[in-house]
C-alpha cells in the first residue's frame, strides 16, 4: 500500500486493505443500509463532501470488514475517497465539520 499524505484517508484505506486481506465479504445491501443509516443522522446544512465522508467513516467504524462494499454503496472507489478526504483536509471549515462529526 502506498503511503498517503493524508492521515485520515490513510487510516480508512488501511482499514480497507486489512478487510481485503482477511477475505471478508458481505452483501451490498447490508453495506448500503449502513451508509443510509449513517446519513439519517447528519445535518442537511453539512457540505455534501463532508456528509459522504462521514457516512463512509461511520459505516466503516460499524463494520470495517466490509470496507469495499461500503465504498461501493457510497459510489466511491478508494482513489475517489482519498481525493475526497484530501479536499476536506485542505479546507479548514470542511475539516472542522468532519472532525466534529467523527469524534
Amino acid at each position: 500500500m502506498r503511503r498517503s499524505r493524508f492521515p485520515l484517508a490513510a487510516l480508512l484505506l488501511a482499514s480497507l486493505a486489512l478487510s481485503a486481506s482477511v477475505g471478508a465479504c458481505a452483501s451490498a445491501e447490508a453495506s448500503q443500509a449502513g451508509v443510509t443509516e449513517a446519513a439519517a443522522h447528519l445535518d442537511e446544512a453539512i457540505d455534501p463532501s463532508v456528509r459522504t465522508a462521514v457516512q463512509v467513516h461511520r459505516a466503516m467504524r460499524t463494520d470495517p470488514a466490509v470496507g469495499d462494499s461500503i465504498l461501493a454503496a457510497a459510489r466511491l472507489t478508494a482513489e475517489q475517497f482519498e481525493w475526497l478526504m484530501h479536499r476536506i483536509a485542505s479546507d479548514s471549515a470542511l475539516s472542522a465539520d468532519y472532525q466534529r462529526l467523527t469524534q
